[in-house]
């Protein structure tokens, strides 16, 4: 029992690899902070999400974390709700120190 279970610990490790830490944050603007965090299962990328919208004012926020890169793909992401009313989310992905640099355009 205790041979499996010295055994079992190794393999459980080494199939976990190394995990992508991603930083997470929201805030309005342009640019937030927040502390880094693991990534869970399928989450193979940073993400940086920018959404203007439009209600009357314009507002921009960002958010930051992780996410699947297969959603890399989907920006620009805009949504029209009539008159003065509109949202546009554009992405970015990034690995490590990439993700200091990175733009959303």
């Amino acid at each position: 029992m205790e041979a499996s279970l010295a055994a079992c610990i190794p393999t459980a490790l080494l199939a976990t690899g190394a995990c992508l830490q991603c930083e997470v944050c929201f805030g309005l603007g342009t640019s937030c902070t927040g502390d880094l965090e693991a990534c869970a299962a399928g989450e193979d990328s940073c993400g940086i999400a920018v959404t203007a919208s439009t209600v009357g004012i314009k507002n921009q926020s960002i958010l930051q974390g992780c996410m699947p890169s297969s959603q890399c793909k989907a920006s620009p992401f805009s949504v029209n709700f009539g008159t003065g009313m509109r949202t546009q989310t554009s992405f970015a992905c990034c690995l490590g120190e990439a993700c200091k640099t990175a733009t959303v355009t």
